[in-house]
């Protein structure tokens, strides 16, 4: 039970930040076409605010829920889940050539609240470089599902900290480079394809936490330290109304140090990077209502048990990898 309601939470996190990502698409995307048809600059200061409503349906394979104590042999399971965010930009550009970009988002979820804000320096539009600070602090369920917490070996378990008391910071240093190579095709509506390749590398620390120790403040398991992550993206501009985006994204990421975790989890292999390749189709029904469809097929950790509770992952021994599709999701997304 504790691991299919992790892991549908750690799902609805990812679909509050992919939708943010959804709008940093199609700026990417009417950006790149303004820098091919060599449009005037707007060197004002420009500034917008959105209210998000994310409701999110998401189902459960067989896979992701065979460590459940009740429902391990269903062959699927569908669950909806809601989420609250609210986003704040500014642009600034100079020239042609270089441009400020501001952003701040706050989020509200079932399990955790949470405050980012970042900067980026961006060139020509197509090349960005940023740093991005997060702070955020999380509720727990009493036995039935932890969010926030230090990892207690000797029970298997996470420690429940009170909301507020303690609380997990990040800060992202990152860069990406935008390829519009519909530059460079015969001109057609359907011609319209961007590649984008990003990397970030993360320093995270928790409050209540030694160094060594593995923490939560929300769903991601983390240690304090350093973590990378690399990802490619391809980006379809399709020429219908309500269907407007095609886009795969492979992504590849873990800690940097295996010397982070304290010596009981290095047979978890802290080294490990998980490899992900999601496809996502993107559509709009009005101009405040929008969503996507995606469905991440994952490369993690084979473990000696195939079988166990999600909070003795921690301590397992990893003998191979296996790729696995866990989850489909669709996000409906109401901008007010």
């Amino acid at each position: 039970m504790k691991r299919y309601c992790t892991f549908l939470l750690a799902v609805l996190t990812s679909a509050i930040w992919t939708f943010a990502s959804e709008n940093g698409a199609d700026s990417t995307k009417n950006v790149a076409l303004d820098t091919l048809k060599n449009s005037s600059i707007d060197t004002s200061f420009r500034y917008s605010h959105n209210n998000i409503l994310t409701i999110m349906g998401v189902m459960l394979t067989h896979h992701a829920l065979r460590n459940s104590e009740t429902l391990h042999d269903w062959p699927f399971v569908v669950f909806f889940a809601p989420a609250m965010s609210s986003s704040f930009q500014f642009i600034k550009d100079f020239n042609k050539l270089i441009s400020v970009k501001g952003n701040a988002l706050g989020n509200l979820t079932p399990m955790n609240i949470g405050l980012t804000a970042g900067l980026d320096l961006s060139l020509i539009h197509l090349l960005e470089v940023g740093v991005q600070g997060n702070a955020s602090s999380a509720w727990n369920y009493g036995r039935t599902s932890t969010f926030m917490g230090v990892y207690q070996p000797d029970k298997r378990t996470f420690s429940q900290d009170i909301f507020l008391t303690e609380g997990g910071f990040t800060v992202t240093y990152k860069a990406s480079l935008t390829l519009p190579i519909m530059a460079v095709l015969p001109k057609s509506k359907w011609t319209k394809i961007i590649l984008k390749a990003a990397g970030n590398l993360e320093n995270s620390f928790y409050t209540g936490a030694d160094d060594g120790e593995p923490w939560k403040a929300g769903t991601d398991v983390r240690v304090n330290g350093y973590r990378a992550e690399a990802s490619g993206s391809i980006m379809y501009m399709l020429p219908f109304e309500h269907v407007n985006m095609a886009m795969v994204t492979a992504k590849i990421g873990g800690f940097i140090n295996d010397g982070d975790f304290d010596e009981i989890y290095q047979d978890y292999d802290p080294d490990f990077k998980t490899l992900s390749i999601t496809p996502t189709l993107m559509f709009k029904i009005t101009p405040r209502w929008s969503g996507m469809v995606m469905a991440p097929i994952v490369r993690e950790r084979k473990y000696n048990k195939s079988t166990y509770e999600s909070n003795e992952e921690l301590l397992l021994t990893r003998v191979g990898k296996e790729w696995q599709l866990n989850a489909i999701m669709c996000m409906i997304n109401h901008k007010f």
